[in-house]
């Protein structure tokens, strides 16, 4: 399944997908991570075990200029998965971040180090009471394009390569997606 709140880029990477993949089933989603009711209905139906979760404001000069758009995208969209990925037991809830939240200097990395504070808080809190949690993993996004590309095993590995970047489920049981937006 696939989510995307730019109904374009999400159906591109459909028919890329469906082309490259063609007897694999897939699902697509036109939404909003901040629309909390329409996310409920999405865990509900889907029941999904792993979340890879990437929405998010990126561009820097935009989120200085509208920064509650950067707070209600990038923190309370992450909240809103994180929250409905404990409810639902997914098994590992994967985060993509940027590297402009280490020490962030703008509002876009304040966000996105704010969501990532949160999954971490969220994690601690349930590992302290002995509750089932996500495992969070956490990337850093690479590229800049739009919507969600999958990297093949030699892209993983040039990328890890040229940009010293770990870029992989830890397990190695799920395939690697990256945030190019």
């Amino acid at each position: 399944m696939m989510l995307d709140i730019a109904e374009s880029p999400l159906y591109d990477i459909e028919q890329e997908f469906r082309e490259q993949h063609p007897g694999c089933p897939i699902k697509v989603i036109l939404g909003d991570v901040k629309n909390k009711k329409k996310m409920k209905e999405v865990f509900k139906e889907s029941k999904p075990q792993v979340v890879f979760h990437a929405a998010a404001y990126k561009h820097v000069p935009m989120m200085e200029k509208y920064p509650e758009e950067a707070i209600h995208a990038n923190v309370i969209g992450t909240k809103i998965l994180a929250d409905l990925s404990v409810l639902a037991q997914v098994e590992k809830f994967v985060f993509v971040s940027t590297d402009k939240a280490v020490n962030p200097t703008n509002v876009m990395g304040a966000t996105k180090r704010a969501a990532e504070m949160y999954v971490q808080a969220l994690n601690e809190y349930l590992e302290v009471n002995h509750k089932k949690i996500p495992y969070p993993i956490y990337y850093n996004q690479i590229w800049k394009c739009v919507g969600f590309k999958w990297l093949s095993n030699s892209a993983v590995q040039k990328a890890n390569h040229e940009w010293g970047t770990h870029f992989r489920d830890p397990s190695g049981d799920y395939p690697i997606f990256y945030d190019h937006t």
